[in-house]
């Protein structure tokens, strides 16, 4: 990179953090944010792995013990500008915007894996959690129950006829299965008694055109009343940071519909009138948007949320 370019590089970024990467007698072999999960955690988990050290006011040193020589000047550093490059030095600064969007999708993700797992110590025995049902499918679901039952329920289509959805389509809240107002022909819970859940908790909430339904079950005992509130806070959290985006910008949907219809990097970008990087670039915004670790979940995803 050119000194001019460094310049204005330094200038566009100028309230951005520094961070110096390399070591004094080691040649810089790669650095890649996307190789960690976010930038600014990046730094905690490359200080157990790499040595990582601050430098500086703002800076970071690493001594780099990556296999390829070339390959900092080939990686993607989706939230980064590389200001600065030589034999065993290297300076770059973050992108704050896009720094800040990658962390906003990590942290998202973060934050589902950590309340589901909370969700599990609650129920023991099992849950199912559909998130966003819309068009009779939910946009989004998680399930822990015995694989006998989970297997046993869909066989038997019992999800047409279970009592809890049912209610949970007619009101929102929470309410323990023992007390449900809503008959059970087909002796559903009494089958799921069978197979180890013996007490349970459905709660719905969302509107109904995008609703939230999740049931929750125990094989010892009914839920306590605690419990019953830390589960339906919980449920409440999950639907409000998986809540799908409205609309693509105009980009973001040729560059996936690209990708639906078999074209590669290259040739997308040759359809569109765009650079091959420009391309990548569209479609990690995509998927950044829709929360999606790969491209394919992504366009799966916008499918799925009718956006395409």
């Amino acid at each position: 990179m050119t000194p001019a370019a460094i310049a204005m590089a330094a200038g566009f970024l100028q309230q951005s953090t520094i961070h110096v990467i390399g070591g004094e007698t080691e040649r810089i072999r790669s650095f890649s944010c996307e190789s960690c999960t976010v930038h600014q955690e990046t730094h905690g988990n490359c200080s157990k792995r790499d040595g990582l050290r601050p430098e500086g006011k703002d800076g970071y040193a690493l001594p780099c013990r990556r296999a390829d020589p070339t390959a900092f000047r080939k990686t993607s550093l989706a939230s980064t500008v590389l200001l600065e490059y030589t034999e065993n030095r290297a300076i770059f600064r973050c992108n704050p915007k896009k720094t800040q969007s990658v962390q906003k999708v990590m942290s998202s993700r973060a934050e589902i894996n950590a309340a589901l797992a909370k969700l599990k110590k609650l129920a023991p025995a099992g849950y199912f959690i559909g998130l966003h049902i819309r068009f009779a499918a939910p946009l989004m679901q998680f399930q822990t129950y015995n694989k006998e039952w989970a297997q046993r329920y869909s066989e038997r289509a019992y999800a047409l006829r279970d009592p809890t959805i049912a209610w949970g389509f007619s009101t929102t809240g929470a309410c323990r299965w023992s007390v449900l107002p809503i008959p059970d022909p087909f002796s559903i819970l009494q089958d799921a008694a069978d197979h180890g859940l013996h007490y349970g908790l459905v709660v719905a909430h969302g509107p109904i055109k995008s609703r939230t339904i999740a049931a929750f079950a125990h094989d010892k005992r009914e839920f306590t009343d605690d419990e019953i509130d830390v589960i339906s806070a919980t449920l409440r959290r999950l639907h409000e940071i998986t809540e799908p985006p409205e609309s693509l910008t105009k980009a973001q949907q040729e560059a996936l519909r690209c990708i639906a219809e078999g074209d590669r990097h290259a040739a997308a970008a040759a359809k569109l009138g765009i650079t091959e990087s420009a391309f990548k670039a569209r479609l990690i915004s995509a998927r950044e948007r829709l929360m999606a670790r790969t491209t394919a979940e992504a366009l799966q995803r916008a499918k799925d949320y009718r956006l395409l």
